[in-house]
This record gives structure tokens, C-alpha cells and sequence, in this order.
């Protein structure tokens, strides 16, 4: 299947919540970021969400864009939700904020400005986000 040039864009969301404690939210949308937590607050039960960090970002596709994050992040996932991490914010943030910028390299938004790390940097990021231990092959 040939690759669209079409291109799309929304948000990425990192979300805390006082009821699960020690997890994060991560995900994407294509409303604002207000409607989208009016929306979340609403289904909530307890206590509403809160948005720890939302990047808006141009892509080829919100969906592998997110559904790429989730993988990278798979050693974090909870097992009872899909877009639930065991992470601190922080960890998470700087996972997301990577992956914004790779993308950002990779659509060409900023050309050759975004050189900031380079791909070995940021596997051994990722391996240590993921809870791999092992460093990036020489």
C-alpha cells in the first residue's frame, strides 16, 4: 500500500488523573484541547483529568503517530487500559516531546533545524523510558 501525501494534525495529550496514581494518559485528538477534556471530565467518575502537557503537531497521520507511541511505550502499558502508562510525567513527557520531534524531522516541518539528538541518544532514551536496560548497539 502506497503512502498518502496527505497530511494531518492535532494533539498529543499527556493527562494525569488523582485516581491512578503513578500512570499517565497519553493520546491524541483532533478537537481542542478544551472540548476534548470537557468530554473526558464528563465520562469520568471520580475526579477529572488534568493536562500535564499537549503538543499540537502536523503529521502524515494522527493514528500511526499515536498507535507508534503506544508501541514505543509498550513495556509501560498498563495491562487493564490502552492509553494508560506506568510512568512519572516527566518520563513521559520527555518520551512524547522525542517522538514529536523525530516526527517534525521526518514531516519537515523545521528542515534541518531539528538535529537536537541524535538517533543513538535518543534509542537509549527510549530503552531506559521502556525499562530495557540494554544500551543502543554500537
Amino acid at each position: 500500500m502506497a503512502m498518502s501525501n496527505k497530511k494531518d494534525s492535532g494533539w498529543v495529550y499527556l493527562l494525569t488523573h488523582k485516581g491512578r496514581r503513578g500512570m499517565v494518559r497519553i493520546g491524541t485528538t483532533r478537537q481542542t484541547m478544551e472540548a476534548h477534556m470537557a468530554g473526558m471530565n464528563a465520562a469520568s467518575l471520580s475526579s477529572p483529568y488534568e493536562c500535564f502537557a499537549a503538543w499540537y503537531i502536523h503529521c502524515f497521520s494522527l493514528g500511526h503517530f499515536e498507535q507508534f507511541l503506544w508501541l514505543m511505550l509498550a513495556g509501560r502499558r498498563n495491562a487493564f487500559s490502552d492509553n494508560f502508562f506506568l510512568m512519572n510525567e516527566r518520563d513521559a513527557a520527555i518520551a512524547i516531546h522525542l517522538h514529536v520531534l523525530k516526527e517534525a524531522e521526518l514531516f519537515g516541518l523545521y528542515g534541518k533545524i531539528i538535529r537536537m539528538a541524535d538517533d543513538e541518544l535518543i534509542l537509549n532514551i527510549m530503552r531506559l523510558l521502556t525499562g530495557n536496560p540494554r544500551k543502543a548497539d554500537p
